[in-house]
This record gives C-alpha cells, sequence and structure tokens, in this order.
C-alpha cells in the first residue's frame, strides 16, 4: 500500500471531513478529573471511557498529524504496538489496520481497526473504531494472539496560542482481561497514560 501523503492532502482530507461532519464514539462524554501529574490529566467517565490529556509545545499541528499518520514510525513512537499493517480501505476510504499489541504479562491482543481523519474548527481529531464492513484478511486465522473487537481511540490536537498545543489520548476499550474490575481500570488508566508519554517522549527526541 502506499505510503500515506504528506500534509497537504492529509488537510485536505481533514476539510473535506470536517464540512461533512463525523458523529465522534467519544462526543457527549462527561468526564471526570482522577487524578493529575507531570502536566499529564487523567479523566475518566463510566468504568470504561479514558482520557489523558496534556499542553504541548514549539510543534505544529500538522507535524503531529504526520507522525501518527506515518505508518513506516508507528511501531517505533509506540513500542508496546507490534504490527500496525493496512491491509483494505473502507468503502469510504478510510484505511482499516490489523494492531497486534504487546501485552504482556498477558496473552498479546490482535485485532482491526479503521481509521479516520477529520476537522471542526481549529480541532483535529484521529479516530479509530471497529471496521465497519466486514474485513476479508486471513491473518486471524490460527491466530496465537486473543483477538478482541471492541478497540475505540481518538487523538485530539487543538491549537493554543501561538506556540502551544492541546493534546489529548481517549480509549474505550475491551481487552478481554480476566481479572478483578479494579485491576482492569488500574491497567486502562496506565495504558491510556503511558501512550500519550509514548508520543511526547517521540516528539522530545524523535
Amino acid at each position: 500500500m502506499n505510503k500515506r501523503p504528506k500534509y497537504i492532502l492529509t488537510i485536505l482530507f481533514l476539510l473535506i471531513i470536517g464540512i461533512s461532519g463525523f458523529s465522534s464514539h467519544f462526543d457527549q462524554i462527561n468526564w471526570r478529573l482522577e487524578k493529575e501529574k507531570s502536566n499529564i490529566r487523567l479523566l475518566v467517565a463510566g468504568n470504561h471511557y479514558y482520557r489523558a490529556e496534556t499542553i504541548v509545545s514549539d510543534i505544529t499541528p500538522e507535524q503531529i498529524i504526520d507522525l501518527i499518520l506515518d505508518y513506516q514510525k508507528y511501531q517505533k513512537v509506540f513500542p508496546k504496538t507490534t504490527v500496525f499493517q493496512p491491509v483494505a480501505q473502507s468503502s469510504t476510504g478510510n484505511d482499516i489496520i490489523y494492531v497486534v499489541i504487546n501485552f504482556f504479562p498477558f496473552k498479546n491482543r490482535d485485532y482491526y481497526i479503521e481509521l479516520t481523519t477529520y476537522q471542526k474548527g481549529d480541532t483535529y481529531y484521529i479516530e479509530w473504531y471497529p471496521p465497519l464492513e466486514i474485513v476479508r484478511d486471513q491473518k486471524l486465522k490460527n491466530s496465537q494472539f486473543h483477538h478482541v473487537t471492541k478497540i475505540f481511540g481518538r487523538w485530539t490536537i487543538q491549537k493554543k496560542g501561538l506556540d502551544k498545543l492541546f493534546l489529548a489520548l481517549e480509549f474505550d476499550n475491551d481487552w478481554h482481561i480476566d481479572v478483578a474490575p479494579r485491576i482492569v481500570d488500574k491497567i486502562a488508566q496506565q495504558e491510556t497514560i503511558n501512550t500519550l508519554k509514548d508520543l511526547i517522549k517521540y516528539l522530545d527526541n524523535p
């Protein structure tokens, strides 16, 4: 599959999606602040929604968008992701991605997501969710991984003044972890924070 087009085509696509509108899985969530440490705020909602957010400086929205959408670098930016491979396109032109996650000490997880980008005003979004269409791919046959299907996430990137950006990551995942709910909650909280930290770390030391 061809490499994701760079900034100009990405922004054109964002503008088209933004004009047509997009109803997000994360719209209308009433977040509650859980904790704040080292310039990262963790918010939660219900028993399965998680959001980590921060402010970053000296980088543009376009640089972050290009980095997250650069599939060749994805495993370097997010090292727990061992496979991030486009396998198809949806009827709306979104990439469908096959993903494998290092889930130590549990069995690794694999899944498919449909990835979309859109813009509302001066805020950019990169969002993923279970594919809306049947994925005709053979990777799950005799899979050595634990396959999961409820995987939702979204990056939010918003300008704040001349040289700052608001950056947020939202998750709603069911990893099929057979442990006490309070432990599942702690794992999900930490994974949300760690994923945001992975991106910040790469931005500081590409």
